[in-house]
């Protein structure tokens, strides 16, 4: 009986008899199906020059084939098969070893660009960081061209603002709440005017309501409705809008804060100029930053230089706490009055400067409620008073940070040491 054989370079018609009428041959690319009714044994061969398999058919009892410039590989026993019943033998194929080998390089090369990618992001989410606070302290510049001083600090954290009450002493609500109009929100910021008292208190639970994209950092959350209490002026609240920039308030030891007049009743003896309640003014009038309670700075108070005092920063957060607003520096309205959720300090420890009052980045665990910092690795992004945007370093010379945040202390700064 004459040997057929196969190989993966012949070219063989759909259906060629291979030992007789019992052999049936299908080519199906590199694959072969092989019909038959009897009990069979095949040998499959390695060409010894050529990569080209040799697959012979043996009948049972018959004696292994040879072939020449074929080495004999291995035997593969069949029982009978079935009419119609198709065997496929894979010519080709990986092995174990090398599937690991291509796992672990696909497993090496994922390892070397997932950093370069987060990189990237980070990198983006950065530069919006920056430009947030381009776009707050070119409001802060025009606000003061407009109203002849940068904006006012407010009353107290348990006021918000009130859009008949100016610019100026009167106007309880914060620094961001009075450069709304200078940042193309001023139906934000009118919401209410003319109104009845029920009606702005309605309109104030509007505004502390509302979250604006730019007064939050990219890298560490979005926009959106964070528990806190309810302000004085207000209507109750489901959330409040939260910012993650703080405005300058000095190099002193803490941050002034105050709730403010206990009640809307208030308004009336504090309208007459006869409400007692206020605070001294050896406690407020001797801040040395740019923005504090009831606060009126104009250029001309900043004797170091414009491009020499903080304007606005970002703020330092616990990471445990970006969303529950369980910590001091993030439980109000960003709209309030002077607060530690949006006023931070510069001060410097003369005794322990380790603990004084510089840009530190975001940690879990760990609550410094009066100082800048950031989610970002490489420092704390800080618009300036005369509008540039600079990145701080977090082992920035501590005493030399102080001095940016001192209007008027006269001090050198050594750029070096930021």
């Amino acid at each position: 009986m004459d040997l057929g054989f196969l190989d993966t370079s012949m070219s063989l018609a759909p259906k060629e008899s291979l030992m007789g009428s019992a052999w049936q041959l299908s080519r199906r690319g590199k694959r072969f199906s092989l019909l038959s009714q009897n009990r069979v044994i095949f040998y499959r061969y390695r060409a010894a020059l050529s990569p080209p398999w040799l697959l012979l058919p043996k009948e049972h009892g018959s004696p292994i084939p040879q072939a020449e410039g074929f080495r004999y590989v291995e035997a593969l026993e069949r029982l009978p098969w079935g009419k119609g019943k198709n065997f496929q033998p894979t010519l080709h194929g990986f092995t174990l070893v090398e599937l690991l080998v291509v796992i672990t390089i696909i497993g090496i090369l994922i390892a070397l660009l997932l950093p370069a990618v987060q990189g990237a992001r980070e990198s983006g989410r950065r530069a919006q960081c920056m430009n947030n606070l381009k776009q707050l302290g070119l409001a802060a510049l025009h606000h003061e061209q407009a109203q002849g001083h940068l904006p006012t600090g407010g009353w107290g954290y348990y006021w918000v603002g009130d859009p008949d009450r100016g610019y100026g002493p009167q106007q309880p609500g914060g620094w961001i709440y009075n450069l709304l109009a200078y940042l193309e929100q001023e139906g934000l910021r009118n919401l209410g005017a003319g109104r009845s008292q029920s009606e702005k208190l309605a309109a104030a639970a509007t505004v502390v309501m509302t979250p604006l994209q730019m007064l939050n950092c990219p890298s560490r959350r979005r926009p959106g409705l964070y528990p806190s209490s309810k302000p004085t002026n207000s209507n109750p609240i489901s959330g409040a809008a939260k910012t993650d920039y703080a405005i300058n308030t000095g190099s002193d030891s803490a941050s002034f804060e105050w709730p403010g007049p206990g009640s809307l009743t208030d308004l009336s003896a504090i309208d007459a100029g006869t409400y007692t309640g206020w605070p001294t003014a050896a406690v407020v009038v001797n801040r040395n930053g740019v923005c504090f309670f009831q606060s009126q700075i104009q250029m001309a108070h900043i004797k170091d230089g414009t491009s020499n005092t903080i304007l606005i920063g970002e703020k330092y957060m616990n990471t445990d706490r970006y969303y529950d607003s369980a910590e001091g520096g993030d439980n109000e309205s960003m709209y309030c009055g002077p607060n530690v959720d949006n006023y931070r300090l510069t001060y410097y420890n003369p005794s322990n400067p380790a603990l004084s009052e510089v840009p530190t980045r975001d940690r879990p665990g760990v609550s410094f409620p009066w100082r800048f910092g950031g989610p970002h690795p490489s420092g704390c992004n800080m618009v300036f008073c005369d509008g540039s945007v600079r990145t701080i370093s977090f082992s920035v010379d501590p005493l030399m940070f102080s001095y940016l945040g001192n209007r008027k202390d006269g001090q050198a700064i050594d750029e070096s040491k930021l």
